[in-house]
């Protein structure tokens, strides 16, 4: 089926979808910091009551024991490169920062082999105020 919709009417629909989803988002955002502060307060009183496990309102609760990577900061050059001396580069995610990237071309830095900038077409949309 062919869309007879307008240039001009998407952009219309999509400033309605923005509209509502800034709406939406703007709703949410005191519930979901309310919700963090009431997971801390659910954490802190089953650690005062000694369990680590609670039930109530349909849900069940546990605390876990869980670990995560930790590093100083001061430390993460090293740390990159005992990664990629060591094979074991696939710890480091692998992004780069465009804006960085850019800033670094736009200084006369020559990038390393492998690593280009590369044009791409996005849309743009701003909104007329």
């Amino acid at each position: 089926m062919t869309s007879t919709r307008t240039i001009g009417d998407l952009i219309g629909r999509y400033a309605d979808l923005d509209a509502q989803i800034d709406q939406l988002t703007a709703e949410a955002e005191p519930l979901r910091a309310e919700r963090e502060e009431c997971k801390a307060a659910i954490k802190a009183a089953m650690d005062e009551a000694g369990t680590d496990k609670a039930a109530a309102a349909g849900l069940s609760v546990s605390i876990v024991q869980k670990d995560r990577a930790a590093y100083d900061p001061a430390e993460w050059p090293s740390i990159v490169r005992w990664a990629i001396e060591t094979g074991n580069d696939h710890i480091v995610q692998r992004r780069l920062t465009d804006a960085k990237v850019l800033e670094l071309v736009r200084n006369g830095v020559a990038l390393p082999w492998g690593l280009t900038i590369e044009p791409y077409r996005d849309l743009r949309i701003t909104r007329a105020r």
